[in-house]
């Protein structure tokens, strides 16, 4: 069963006095509750499925299957009759993959992992988690979502940490964002145009409206040999909404500390013919931001020192950013022909943000050192209280796939689809200067703009085989792959990056905070590829399933890369079952990772002047230049390759009890990584400068991607399920834990101690979530407790001291009301007693409280209030 419990209801409830018909529609979820009660039958079905749904005239006359049948003609749903007392409300067979087997009528048919139309998560041959409720948290950010409601995924966020704090970085068991595969609807997501952090180029979740999601799909295990590159640690399936009906959902809420204020309208209208199916979704939201922040020591110096001087309290924030984005999707398919389908989606966002970057203080910081340059000419008639530049973004993000399927003969299928996807990000920095420029720099500056394009075309072909003394069933699936991505840099205006006058006095250049892209760092990186595989699936006797599979992977830059895969899983028929996976996969660096390159700006360790700092790539001259050092080489990038083992045992019961242990090993070679800082010398940066003469600053600092570790990954999950009745009302009970553990078997030579530790520490080894959600008529109670193990942070930048942060647990409540069979109404509570983690020693002299390196929200408590109704 899914982490999130299906809300299956098992009646008798607490129904309406009778089958007679109310003054609005006749609603199928009461009047099925009031045949269970006044019948004393029990009825079973999918709450969220079933209560939009209305139906004709009532015959109470008739027996119960009868009467059951004809309230749900002309819907999606039949009836099976498990005992005289007892039915099961499903989906009917002629849903293409959605049709249950008698023998596993409680299981949830999955697509993810197999290419069988008829895997459950009890039958799948590796783990597979299903969401079915991803909307019910405060955020509109589904990786959010995703670390509330999934162990063992952990969602961070990063406050005044450039793009970071908007394209944030997430993973798996552990591991990089990019060791996570993300498909919509079976098809590869594009990466967000953000590269600049050690954890890899992440997709960006944020931009799929939750509510346009009808589950998702979670196969923790590794499948490049499935899918391709990056699915390491997992592969994370976002299936999309296509139900036909039309409803409009409107969210508010805010933190307990009375900030972070978040407005979301949501409408979704779906469309149903005899030939074709589309639904539409639109959404729009409005986040303010947060601060958890004090007044850092040198800004209360600087208030006592000035008191004339009115200073803002706090003069930075240490919190989320302020975001507003209206997003779209659209989820159809229809018929071609009697054997043949078409098939399209297309997701759009249009997002914007802002948030603060470190103050610059007036008495320290040398940007504010008057120079011959401009001698009449001082900044504190500018910025008289300091500045804290305001850093944000737009960003637009499309995706399209379109596709058909075609059935052949003898039972063969063919997949045809092709998908295509485009981030943006468009960079604007305000209340800041360009200091080199002095009276000629403006205060508002447009520093470039990134763009990330990937198209992906997938031939899959499969067919199932002739039962011989080898098998009882198989089917082969083949397919071919090529795919092509394009990273472009477009450059800033002028004077987010050149030079002035004040260079040569020691002033920066460039926009502070931010410097711009350059003429000389804009610029197009392509790399292309193709794939082709080979998937066995053979049932060698009723209960004994095996898989094998192969691919090849070929691109530009990495040729000949071949991975295989075994799975097997043996049942029992005493509800036991085990399985068990051997697999090998791989990541190849993108373009823009191979290729690219950027330069910021930020305060030394003494807070009294901006360095300059660059990320080069491993290709490039500044990379030759330090090379020439006996005790360094920048080497380029070669793909991170992994050998996971997995198995797990999984238990079932007919009275809806289910368990599943999984355990796992990764050991991933060549693990990718950003190098400490080289500080340059006087001579390097003179070479440096005379072959990037565009930048027009020196560089201080160079760092590069670069193949850092060796690390083994191991752990194990248990996932726990139970349905029952307490007190007339369906209980759900969901217990999971996720147990992970990395060590570095093999450090890198530009790594060092504090790589080392962070990279084992820094995630915590423990996580887990229990739930309990009661329903009962017209109410729904939802507990959940979410407990987050301790991890490692540094206490200084650069420095080999760490602060071991203290287990936190959470308690989340919410309580849902069905008004009518079209309206309900919902408040929830996340972090219901305000926990709030250990204050951090890392920037703490810089304002902040809570580590923004957390692997949760460090905000406090917040709640929220939803109302939903349905046409």
């Amino acid at each position: 069963m899914s982490l999130v419990s299906l809300a299956l209801f098992i009646c008798p409830l607490a129904a309406a006095s009778n089958l007679s018909q109310p003054s609005e529609p006749p609603n199928l979820f009461r009047t099925l509750n009031t045949i269970a009660q006044q019948r004393n039958v029990n009825v079973l079905y999918e709450s969220s499925a079933i209560t939009p749904l209305i139906h004709g005239p009532v015959d109470n006359t008739l027996p119960v299957p009868e009467l059951i049948a004809s309230l749900l003609a002309g819907t999606p749903f039949t009836a099976l009759q498990v005992d005289e007392r007892t039915f099961i409300i499903r989906r009917r067979a002629t849903e293409k993959k959605e049709a249950i087997t008698e023998k596993s009528y409680m299981d949830e048919v999955i697509v993810t992992g197999t290419r069988l139309p008829d895997r459950t998560i009890h039958t799948a041959l590796s783990p597979v988690d299903v969401i079915n409720e991803p909307v019910n948290v405060n955020s509109v950010d589904l990786a959010d979502s995703l670390a509330i409601q999934l162990p063992g995924y952990t969602a961070f966020r990063l406050p005044l940490s450039d793009g970071q704090i908007f394209n944030r970085r997430s993973g798996l068991r552990g591991l990089n964002s990019d060791h996570v595969l993300i498909l919509v609807n079976g098809k590869r997501r594009h990466h967000s145009a953000f590269i600049e952090t050690a954890d890899g180029q992440p997709t960006d979740l944020s931009h799929i409206p939750m509510y346009a999601i009808k589950r998702i799909e979670v196969l923790r295990d590794g499948a490049s040999v499935m899918y391709g590159s990056d699915a390491i640690a997992g592969v994370i399936n976002v299936i999309l909404d296509d139900s036909p009906e039309t409803s409009l959902s409107v969210q508010s809420g805010q933190y307990f500390e009375g900030d972070g204020l978040s407005k979301l309208v949501q409408f979704k209208s779906g469309l149903r013919t005899t030939e074709s199916r589309a639904t539409l979704t639109l959404a729009a939201f409005s986040d303010d931001p947060t601060s958890r922040s004090v007044q850092p020591a040198d800004a209360v110096a600087f208030r006592r020192e000035h008191p004339d001087i009115t200073l803002p309290d706090p003069v930075q924030r240490w919190g989320q950013p302020e975001r507003e984005g209206i997003q779209a999707v659209i989820n159809a398919r229809g018929t071609l022909t009697p054997l043949s389908e078409w098939f399209s989606f297309v997701t759009l966002s249009q997002t914007e943000g802002t948030s603060d970057f470190n103050w610059r203080n007036p008495d320290t910081n040398a940007i504010y050192t008057p120079t011959a340059a401009f001698s009449d000419f001082d900044l504190r008639t500018v910025y008289p209280a300091g500045f804290t530049p305001h850093f944000g973004q737009h960003e637009t993000d499309i995706a399209a796939t379109l596709g058909t399927t075609m059935s052949l003969e003898a039972g063969a299928e063919l997949e045809a689809s092709l998908t295509a996807g485009q981030n943006t990000i468009d960079y604007f920095i305000s209340n800041t200067i360009n200091a080199s420029l002095g009276p000629l720099s403006p205060t508002e500056f447009k520093p470039g703009a990134l763009t990330q394009r990937e198209w992906v075309l997938d031939i899959d072909y499969q067919h199932p085989l002739s039962e011989n003394n080898l098998w009882q069933s198989a089917s082969l699936a083949t397919g071919l792959v090529l795919k092509g991505e394009q990273y472009r840099i477009q450059a800033g205006d002028p004077a987010s990056w050149e030079a002035g006058p004040a260079t040569i006095y020691g002033l920066p250049a460039g926009s502070s905070g931010f410097p711009g892209y350059s003429p000389e760092q804009a610029g197009t990186f392509h790399q292309q590829g193709f794939a082709a595989y080979s998937d066995l699936n053979v049932s060698l006797a009723q209960d004994f399933d095996v898989d094998l599979a192969l691919r090849y992977e070929d691109t530009a830059n990495y040729a000949g890369i071949i991975r295989g895969k075994v799975s097997a899983r043996y049942a029992w028929q005493n509800g036991w079952m085990a399985r068990a996976t051997l697999t090998n996969g791989f990541r190849t660096p993108s373009a823009g990772q191979l290729f690219s390159e950027r330069t910021s700006q930020g305060l030394n360790t003494e807070y009294n002047s901006v360095n300059t700092s660059g990320r080069f790539s491993p290709l490039s001259p500044v990379a030759a230049i330090l090379s020439l050092r006996s005790d360094v080489t920048i080497a380029p990038l070669r793909p991170e390759r992994s050998e996971t083992i997995s198995a797990g045992v999984g238990y079932r019961t007919s009275d809806n009890f289910g368990l599943n242990v999984d355990f796992y090993r990764i050991e991933l070679t060549d693990r990718f990584g950003t190098t400490p800082a080289f500080e340059l010398t006087v001579r390097e940066q003179s070479a440096v400068a005379a072959i990037h003469s565009g930048l027009n600053y020196p560089i201080d600092t160079a760092t590069f991607f670069q193949n850092l570790f060796d690390t083994t990954t191991t752990g194990f999950d248990i996932v726990l399920t139970r349905q029952t009745i307490l007190a007339d009302g369906q209980l759900n009970i969901t217990a999971a834990a996720n147990y992970n553990k990395t060590d570095v078997s093999r450090l890198g030579y530009a790594t060092n101690i504090a790589q080392k530790i962070l990279q084992e520490k820094g995630t915590p080894e423990w996580q887990g979530r229990v739930s309990f959600n009661w329903q009962k008529g017209e109410w729904q109670h939802q507990f959940t407790l979410r407990y987050t193990g301790s991890w490692t942070d540094q206490r200084e930048t650069g420095e080999e001291e760490f602060q071991r942060f203290s287990p936190m647990t959470m308690f989340d409540a919410s309580s849902t009301w069905f008004i009518s069979s079209a309206w309900s109404l919902r408040l929830s509570i996340e972090n219901l007693f305000n926990t709030y983690p250990d204050r951090a020693a890392l920037q703490a002299n810089r304002g902040l409280m809570y580590s923004r390196n957390a692997p949760y929200d460090t905000d406090g408590g917040s709640y929220y209030l939803r109302t939903e109704y349905h046409f």
